[in-house]
Parts: structure tokens; sequence; C-alpha cells
């Protein structure tokens, strides 16, 4: 699901991101045609994996590369901690951010201290 004008476009994600859907994760996205702002709404799905994270990732890639702000919102603390490149761009709410933990292997992917 997703809102927009012409300045800010909002998807609204709903399910479990994991392995098995990174594809659909990844075809709801067209960097190149979106505004100046994109947001994308965690809060009705959750992050499970290592391959989440890393598709999230890529995805800010790609967005960064195009010159859009982007702003992802509804991520767990663990998320938050666990993206290399996007962690700087997870807006944090404390009252209603998920609390949950990601699937990984923490000695080989510490998380990274975002600020």
């Amino acid at each position: 699901m997703t809102a927009e004008t012409d300045e800010e476009k909002t998807y609204v994600l709903h399910g479990q991101l994991f392995f098995r859907s990174i594809s659909s994760f990844k075809d709801l996205f067209h960097p190149r045609e979106d505004p100046a702002d994109v947001v994308i709404d965690f809060h009705r799905s959750r992050v499970w994996d290592h391959s989440a994270l890393e598709a999230i990732d890529v995805l800010a890639e790609r967005y960064l590369r195009n010159g859009t702000r982007l702003h992802m919102r509804g991520l767990s603390v663990d998320c938050k901690g666990l993206l290399y490149k996007a962690g700087n761009m997870v807006e944090t709410d404390v009252n209603g951010d998920p609390h949950y933990r990601v699937v990984v292997d923490y000695k080989q992917h510490p998380p990274v201290e975002n600020t």
C-alpha cells in the first residue's frame, strides 16, 4: 500500500520480511520514479533475518544514489543497530517502535552504533 503526493511517497508494509519474501519486497520500490522524499513504514511488518537486513540496506543505497531522502519508521532498535548502510535513516519512536530481535549470528554480524 502506498500514499503519494508530488513531494512525498509513503510505502506501508504488511507482513514478514525474511529470506523468502525479499524478492517481493524489492519489487515494491521504484527509486528512479519516486519523489524526493520517501517514507517506508514498517509498523505492520517484522524484519526476521540477515537477508531482510541486507535487502533494506541495498534498497537504501539505491535511494541514496538517486538523491532521495529516505525515512524508515517502525523498525525495532535491534534492526536499526544491524543496518550497516541504512541505520541512520531509521527514525526512532521510543513509544511506538516494536521491540523484537532479529535472527542473526551476533558474533558474525555485530550491531553497529548508529548516531
